[in-house]
């Protein structure tokens, strides 16, 4: 209802993230997937990110980038991006945390404390 555009960034070839995401009933609410075989420079690059917000005409100044990892933390920031970091099963570096970003443990934590319903 808010027309907000979901682009999925990763890593991973777009094909097997498009299985995985079906697999996980998650597709039907992904406009867009943007896969590292579809970028020259892989993450932390901001190449990706770059990719997905100019593929579905917004501003990268108008994006919010949910990662996990700090090499796509960095990608996110690089391009200018705000990211919300809830890391899976490392830490967040010292060089990652000094960017200033949120990190939460989780996206119920994420949600709440953003205020996000």
């Amino acid at each position: 209802s808010q027309d907000i555009k979901i682009v999925v960034a990763t890593s991973s070839f777009t094909e097997s993230a498009d299985m995985l995401l079906v697999r996980a009933k998650l597709r039907p609410f992904i406009g867009l997937i943007v896969g590292g075989d579809q970028v020259k420079n892989a993450k932390p690059a901001p190449d990706i990110y770059l990719k997905a917000a100019s593929s579905v005409n917004v501003r990268t100044k108008n994006c919010i980038a949910f990662e996990d990892s700090d090499v796509g933390t960095m990608a996110a920031h690089a391009a200018g991006i705000r990211v919300i970091q809830i890391p899976d099963i490392k830490a967040p570096s010292e060089e990652c945390v000094a960017l200033g970003h949120f990190i939460f443990d989780s996206l119920d934590n994420a949600r709440n404390m953003l205020g996000w319903r």
